[in-house]
């Protein structure tokens, strides 16, 4: 599962979702924008893709084999 947010002034958080339902956080990364307001995988399942709305930027983030985020 990844999630942006915007107070931290624009990150990007990797969790492993448990069997029993419960959130892992794995690792944090910058979204090299303020104001993220859109994070998808791509279809290959490689990187994930944000926007920010303050920058009006877009950012690509790898995925590692565990699910976590590269910068």
């Amino acid at each position: 599962l990844y999630a942006v947010h915007e107070p931290t002034g624009g990150d990007v958080t990797a969790y492993a979702v448990e069997k029993d339902g419960a959130l892992r956080r794995l690792n944090t990364e910058s979204s090299q924008g303020g104001g993220p307001c859109h994070v998808s995988v791509d279809p290959a399942g490689r990187n994930v893709l944000t926007a920010s709305y303050g920058a009006g930027s877009l950012a690509c983030l790898p995925i590692k084999e565990d699910g976590s985020l590269a910068p």
